[in-house]
């Protein structure tokens, strides 16, 4: 329950507030390692094989906001997916639940997409599209 909280009052201010992007040149493989040390120990509690890809290429964006966005994601994934599954996150560059309503406005704040592609009882796959030049 705190966390469901927690969530309401960043969808809050995400809402409410006019975000500052502070883009600096970030590293994907990094953001990927983040996404990793910040979910590993939930995903062994579940029993859940983690796999996070990324290349090592750099992009220019706001470190804390790409992270939100991708914790977001795998979050809800290890959520919802039963034990001895695999949850895959992938970041790469392309020219209802409260978790997505973050994740949606935070890549709308950077002119980009979310999509999903889901099939009853095998999963699903959400992509994110952020642009290469920042606003």
């Amino acid at each position: 329950m705190p966390s469901t909280i927690g969530d309401l009052v960043d969808l809050h201010h995400y809402e409410e507030e006019n975000i500052v992007l502070r883009p600096v040149g970030i590293a994907l493989d990094d953001l990927a390692e983040g996404i990793r040390t910040q979910l590993d120990l939930v995903a062994r509690r579940k029993r859940i094989l983690l796999l996070v890809f990324a290349p090592s290429v750099s992009t220019h964006a706001d470190p804390d906001i790409v992270l939100r966005i991708m914790l977001n994601l795998a979050s809800n994934a290890l959520k919802f997916s039963p034990a001895g599954s695999t949850v895959a996150v992938t970041l790469e560059l392309v020219g209802e639940h409260l978790g997505l309503a973050i994740v949606k406005r935070l890549v709308e704040v950077y002119r980009g997409q979310v999509s999903c592609e889901s099939t009853l009882g095998a999963g699903a796959t959400f992509r994110v599209e952020l642009p290469a030049e920042t606003p």
